[in-house]
Parts: C-alpha cells; sequence; structure tokens
C-alpha cells in the first residue's frame, strides 16, 4: 500500500527516484499506508491498478461503474494535501452512437471533474435499444482524446475539398473548447483556495483578539482592587 502511495506520487511529480525505502519521503507513504492498511473499500479499489511502463498507473479490471471509493483519487488528493503534488488531469472522450439507418456519431472531450458530474467513469457503457449507444474512455494527454473523438467522428458532415484540413480545423477547434473550460475551471479553484485560506487566516485570529480582550480586562481589574487596597 505505501508502494502504491509511492508510485503514483512518482508520476504525478515526476520524481526519479525509485527506492521506496530510502526515499526521503518514506514516513509520508507509510503513514498514508496506516491510515488505510484496515480499509476494505480502498484496497477492493486498488487491487484494480496495476503499474505500466514508465510509472502510469493503470486500472486492469473493471467496467468503469465500480461505485465507493477510488484508490487512485483517494492517493492523489492525499499527495495534493500532504506533499502539493499537482492532482492528475484526465480526458475522458464520451462517443456516442446513435442507433438509426444514417448515422451521425458524436463524440465530447470532457475534462474528469466534468464528467464526474455526469456519472461517467472510465470504461462506462450504456446501450438503450433501439436508440443509442455510449462509451466512455479515459485519456491522460488531451492530444490523444482529441485523435480519438475526432476519428469517432469521422467526415459525418464533411463536404469540403480538403479532408485532411477539415479534420485538422475540427481537432483543433475541439481542442480550444476543452483548453477554455479547463482555464476556467482552474480559475475557480484558486478562487475557492484563496477564500478558504482567508478564512481560515481569520478563524486563527480571532482568538488571539479575545484572548486579548480577556487580558485587558483582568489587567483594569487588578488595577481597580489594588487603589481599593490602597484607600
Amino acid at each position: 500500500m505505501a508502494f502504491f502511495c509511492f508510485s503514483i506520487y512518482r508520476y504525478l511529480s515526476g520524481d526519479s527516484h525509485i527506492n521506496l525505502d530510502t526515499s526521503a519521503l518514506r514516513g509520508t507513504f507509510y503513514s498514508f499506508a496506516q491510515q488505510y492498511v484496515s480499509d476494505s473499500s480502498f484496497i477492493e479499489s486498488m487491487e484494480k491498478y496495476g503499474i505500466g511502463k514508465g510509472g502510469h498507473i493503470i486500472k486492469i479490471s473493471g467496467n468503469g461503474e465500480d461505485a465507493g471509493m477510488d484508490a487512485y483519487k483517494t492517493v492523489a488528493r492525499f499527495l495534493n494535501t500532504s506533499l502539493n503534488t499537482p492532482l492528475p488531469v484526465r480526458y475522458f472522450v464520451v462517443a456516442k452512437d446513435p442507433d438509426a439507418a444514417e448515422k451521425n456519431p458524436t463524440a465530447q472531450v470532457l475534462l474528469e471533474s466534468e464528467a464526474e458530474k455526469k456519472g461517467y467513469s472510465d470504461g462506462y457503457y450504456l446501450d438503450v435499444p433501439g436508440k443509442y449507444t455510449i462509451d466512455v474512455t479515459a485519456f491522460d494527454d488531451l492530444d490523444d482524446a482529441v485523435k480519438y473523438a475526432v476519428e469517432h467522428i469521422g467526415t459525418y458532415g464533411y463536404n469540403g475539398d480538403d479532408e485532411e484540413e477539415y479534420l485538422a480545423k475540427k481537432s483543433q477547434k475541439l481542442k480550444e473548447k476543452v483548453l477554455d473550460r479547463e482555464i476556467d475551471i482552474n480559475n475557480q479553484i484558486k478562487i475557492e483556495r484563496k477564500a478558504e485560506k482567508r478564512a481560515q487566516q481569520q478563524a486563527n485570529e480571532r482568538p488571539i483578539t479575545k484572548g486579548g480582550g480577556c487580558a485587558t480586562v483582568v489587567v483594569i481589574a487588578l488595577i481597580v482592587v489594588c487603589a481599593m487596597v490602597y484607600l
């Protein structure tokens, strides 16, 4: 479990150190393991992952409709809080094939947070007989996600002379839309974090103010008592 946490840290941070037990952050990884060593939900999810070439964390089992805890996300959030590592960025291609005489396949690229809100996960599949099918595939790289989406859509609606130029423009337009939404979401996250930090600072300052006020009252009371004794 500590090695699982260590592997995800290496993947997210780009750290090339390959030995868990000689890592300067060894204590952090073992601390995480102690928290979840008896958590059956975490263990069940962790066992569905494997470590691929280059340290990439790969989901090796499950159909994308798993309920409960996601071990990968749990570790990523822990590392983000403890070590300020970046949270993983994944892009989800939601491909839809209408079941009709003339198919009009569609595909959209969603950020992970957007996919989660819609209830989509990697490997999700939905078949509505006589209407459409939906399958969802996750990618670590935006270019790969866009390429997959455009290949799914193909040249449907194409009526120009240069097919290659048409597909290139479609890819660029789709990518720009995703990047624009990503910027908006990241800006919103920064605003929320600043607000949380400000609220925490204000909460930490209040007891000091109150304590100072109490101390002032005590000093005044002592002065009054001393004055009465003197008189």
